[in-house]
Order: structure tokens, then sequence, then C-alpha cells
């Protein structure tokens, strides 16, 4: 939480740059040291990289469309009798939001109710206006706009705009889905497939977000599903696709569950258990919170076997290091996770990598033009 965000220390007191100065000068004096310290630091450097790589490339699948719709004839009792609630949060109507939001009235799921979350009425006439017309379009998909805001739930504003429609969903799966999350068969089947295999352990089935790569037909095309290529959507796609994918699959396979709630699917008899979604209200990253929770309480969490593909909006580089000094803030203020903070080089680039071997170099007498190679 950001309540206490000015003052910048962990919970044991050590203000956060002098955390941080101590770990670069512990990394430093390890690679430095001599040729093996800084030999072991170079193998941690490129095992957790290798490992984030290997586990990336085997989780994901290519989503075979032809097969999920035959599944729906094959296995039609087990998805007509997992029914899944769909939480899509929404404000105004951002970049390419009519198409991405025409795929969700498209699914041929055969059970399945689709929650539009929307905080007021006002203000919003032109994102109104579209769901009517989606939803004369579509009379057939069981759609809901659902408005209000649970104000006195807590300080997160997605999770108050969630509050109503998460107190209506009708089925027990509840699919929370980002206003720019592209929705399919596949990852609907994925998800529903991994909680009927283990309905009683299983909490949390998520996605790791990628990007949607481009470019669009013109940069400000509202009706493209692929987006115009900018300097900050560059970063983000690359982002995405490389150092947050490496550690959130590293960190989910190897460590515990990290949850980056752009698309969740979690089953609401679990999530009451955990204190529903009321509890979470009160924290500005409920995603980690979450996690934790599904951790701590002996829940089973997955990863679904698509990614959970973006809409690439057209951003610039300061809205990219906004975003990435936001999320670092945020970090640092959540006791679980702030002392992880400094080692996202380790994680995040090759920086450490290229000073062990620097190191190594300067150690083993070896040539000069080995170092900038």
């Amino acid at each position: 939480m950001l309540r206490h965000a000015p003052e910048f220390k962990l919970p044991c007191g050590l203000p956060v740059l002098a955390y941080h100065l101590l770990c670069f000068c512990a990394l430093a004096a390890l690679t430095l040291a001599s040729a093996w310290s800084a030999a072991v630091v170079l193998v941690l450097v490129w095992v957790w990289q290798v490992v984030g790589l290997y586990a990336t490339v085997a989780s994901l699948s290519r989503p075979n469309y032809d097969k999920s719709r035959q599944k729906y004839k094959t296995h039609s009792e087990l998805y007509s009798t997992n029914g899944v609630s769909i939480l899509k949060p929404l404000h105004g109507v951002p970049q390419r939001l009519a198409t991405n939001l025409e795929e969700y009235f498209r699914l041929r799921y055969p059970a399945y109710e689709l929650l539009l979350c929307i905080q007021e009425e006002r203000g919003q006439g032109e994102l109104l206006r579209l769901i009517a017309r989606l939803m004369e379009k579509y009379p057939h998909v069981d759609a809901t706009v659902s408005v209000g805001c649970m104000g006195d739930w807590g300080i997160n504003p997605k999770v108050c705009n969630m509050g109503t429609g998460y107190a209506r969903a009708k089925y027990d799966l509840i699919w929370i889905a980002d206003a720019n999350i592209v929705c399919s068969d596949c990852v609907l089947q994925d998800m529903v497939e991994r909680f009927a295999a283990d309905p009683d352990e299983c909490g949390l089935v998520h996605q790791v977000p990628w990007m949607i790569s481009g470019p669009g037909r013109s940069p400000h095309d509202p009706y493209s599903m692929e987006g115009y290529i900018s300097g900050g959507s560059v970063l983000d796609r690359w982002y995405f696709a490389t150092g947050h994918a490496r550690g959130y699959f590293g960190v989910n396979y190897m460590l515990f569950t990290c949850l980056n709630g752009m698309s969740a699917m979690v089953r609401k008899t679990h999530m009451e258990a955990l204190g529903g979604l009321r509890h979470f209200a009160q924290f500005v990253a409920e995603d980690s919170e979450i996690g934790v929770a599904m951790d701590t309480h002996g829940y089973k969490t997955h990863l679904c076997r698509h990614a959970g593909l973006q809409n690439l909006a057209e951003t610039t580089f300061a809205v990219f290091i906004d975003r990435r000094v936001r999320w670092a803030r945020l970090r640092y203020n959540m006791p679980k996770i702030a002392p992880g903070g400094p080692w996202e080089i380790l994680i995040e680039s090759h920086f450490c990598a290229m000073l062990c071997v620097a190191s190594l170099c300067w150690h083993l007498g070896v040539g000069p033009m080995t170092v900038p190679v």
C-alpha cells in the first residue's frame, strides 16, 4: 500500500536507498573479489535467465481454434456444467476497445455471462453507446452492465469498480479480464479445464501478460486489433515478452505465486474463504496479495497455456518509464516483496552478467578485446 510511500523504508526500518547500496556493494565485491566468485555470480545470472526462457517456451502453446471448436462437441458436458462469469472493468473508450469488447460477445463457450463493470454512468456516454450496440448485435449473449462503485471497500479503484459485478456473478468461476485483454475460446477452455481437473485445490489460473505486435493500419485506428508501433509501444512489447516474462515464469515455477492481475480466473468459493474480493480492495497491488493469500491457504495456482494478449496502445517513452517507476515505488512499499527490489538487475537485464564477464577477463588476463565483445 502507498500510505507510507514518502518514507521509502523496508519493514526492518532500513531506507530503501541504503539497502540498494548494500546489495550493489555485495554484488560488486563478489564480482571483483576473484575469478571464482565472479564465475559463481555469472553462473547464477545465466541459470536464472535460461530457466526463465525455458519455462516461457515450454509453457506457451500456439492456439488451435479448429480444435477448440471441436472440443465443444466432444466435451460439451464439461463446459456446460462449468459456467464462467467474466468481469470486465471499463472506463472510457480507449484505443481498440470496440474490437476487443466484441470478441467477448463472439465467444462460443456454452455457459458464460459478461459483466461489464462501470463505476458511474456520468461521463461514460460513448462507452454506454458502444455496449448498447454490441448487446443489440448479439442479443443471445448474457451481458449485463453493472454500474456502481463499492467505495467503502478500500482504496483500490479497480476492485471497487468490480464489486457490484462480483456480487451478482451467478457462476462460481470468475474470470477477471482488464479492458485491453484479448479473449478467445482457447484461453477460456484451458482455464476451465485446469479448474475442473482439481476443483477442490485449484484456486487460481492466470496468464502471463503479452502484447500483440503491430503495426496497425494507421497511428490512430480504433478498430485495429494490432497496435501501431511507436517508441513507448516498442518498449512495452519488448518488456512484457522478455524481462517480465522470464521473471514471471521463473518465479511462478520455482518460488511462489507471482500474479499480474490483468487476466486471472478464480473460484468464488475459494475467494470467499480468503475474505472475498472486498478484502483485497484495501491494497493497491491486489493481484500480488491474492497470489500470496492463495499460497498461504494452500490453494494450487496454475499458469494458462496461452499468453494474456493485450491490445498494444500507442504510448510514449515517458508513459513507459512512468509506469515502471510507479510499479517500483509500489513494490518498495509492500513488505513481502520489497527486499527483492534491487535483485531485479539480475532478472531484467544482462548488466550484471557483463560485469562478471569483464571481471573474469581481468582476473584471467584475457585480451582486452574480449571485454567489449
